[in-house]
């Protein structure tokens, strides 16, 4: 699919969007009032399935504003169903009582006069629309899906799909056969010996004699 066709199918289902969308608000207040009514009258929990019921239209709504807001749908939908939530939900909190007349004006007379001011006053007009505006934001979601070059993984085990394009390299060549570098060897003991010291190490052998003291000049050596 093109990014211009999926960005028209984009306005197309925030359009639809917008009028699910507030039918669903409408309905869930009628139920919730209905409940706050059968309370103040008899204290008692209504039936089951009437709060049931409230619960599936609430699920309803947060699944279809979850699906506006996901990355496969153009954010041409978020955006142009968001943007009037938006827009009526401020007008509510910056100046309630004009809305207020305005509304009471336009739904004289309607059957749902009651659970519109209710889901107005509520805030969660503009929680949805700010919800849906914001998710419309992010870069990744205008651009176009295009098909990618490579196969992408499926995760399974076995061996992974190959392009048709890709041939595998050739053989890589070996490195050539080197020889162990040889063993350190210690170095040859010398062929003559060092001459051992004599005399407690006052001279080596063969040197000059080492003259005596005083003492053994006179005497000699050997006594005392």
């Amino acid at each position: 699919m093109s990014n211009g066709a999926r960005h028209g199918l984009g306005v197309l289902a925030g359009i639809v969007a917008i009028p699910a969308l507030t039918a669903l608000l409408i309905f869930g207040a009628d139920r919730i009032t209905r409940q706050r009514n059968h309370l103040a009258e008899t204290y008692k929990d209504g039936s089951v399935v009437d709060g049931l019921v409230l619960l599936g239209v609430l699920a309803a709504c947060g699944l279809l504003v979850a699906l506006l807001c996901g990355s496969r749908l153009s954010p041409l939908a978020s955006l142009i169903a968001g943007a009037p939530l938006l827009g009526y939900g401020a007008f509510w909190a910056v100046r309630p009582m004009h809305a207020m007349t305005q509304l009471g004006d336009v739904t004289k007379g309607h059957k749902y006069a009651t659970e519109l001011v209710f889901v107005s006053q509520s805030g969660l007009v503009a929680v949805i629309g700010a919800a849906l505006v914001l998710a419309s934001f992010p870069p990744s979601r205008w651009r176009s899906r295009k098909a990618d070059a490579s196969l992408p993984f499926s995760g399974a085990a076995g061996e992974r799909p190959v392009a048709a394009s890709w041939t595998p390299p050739g053989d890589v060549p070996m490195a050539p056969h080197q020889e162990a570098p040889p063993l350190f060897e210690r170095p040859a003991a010398p062929d003559a010996a060092v001459p051992p010291v004599s005399g407690g190490g006052r001279h080596a052998a063969g040197g000059p004699e080492a003259k005596g003291g005083e003492w053994t000049q006179t005497y000699g050596p050997g006594t005392h």
